[in-house]
């Protein structure tokens, strides 16, 4: 009993949709949330830390976001308060902390583009199961004719699949 090609193109659209969610979900986190103008944050701090006040490079710190690089320099100038040595460390311990958090969801990525492309590949196996099985029971004169445009046709699956998983 095969499937209806109908049935792995909806498959690999949903599949594709989902993708695409994550696609759109983390530009627009990388974009709105994360983004910083690096070189004005990095005049702005200079400027606050030449007098060495400290305290007010921290509240810029903290006013200015709590994620991405404003962050990991709040921690730094905390453990720099402390304890001059540790600098380095801390920095290299924030920012492996803070990478997963860009990272996320960005594996499944290639999940969903295997999915994609499986799902038309085995979308065409079943279709030309299909075919090859009507096939054998026509007429030799409808053969022919019906053979060609069927494998055209099963085809269309894979060829869905793989554009999808490259746009992907």
């Amino acid at each position: 009993c095969a499937l209806p090609i109908y049935v792995y193109l909806r498959i690999m659209l949903v599949l594709g949709f989902l993708a695409m969610t994550v696609v759109f979900e983390r530009l627009i986190m990388l974009n709105f949330v994360y983004n910083l103008d690096f070189t004005k944050f990095l005049s702005d701090l200079r400027k606050l830390l030449a007098p060495d006040d400290t305290s007010r490079a921290l509240s810029f710190c903290k006013s200015v976001s709590g994620t991405s690089l404003p962050g990991i320099t709040r921690r730094a100038l905390e453990a720099a308060e402390t304890d001059p040595t540790t600098i380095r460390g801390v920095i290299e311990e924030e920012t492996i902390a803070f990478l997963p958090r860009i990272e996320i969801r960005i594996g499944s990525l290639m999940a969903f583009s295997t999915l994609i492309l499986l799902t038309g590949v085995l979308g065409s196996i079943d279709s030309l199961w299909n075919t090859f099985h009507v096939v054998g029971v026509l007429d030799t004169s409808e053969k022919q004719a019906s053979l060609g445009s069927e494998i055209a046709t099963a085809l269309n699956p894979t060829a869905f699949g793989l554009l999808l998983s490259m746009i992907i």
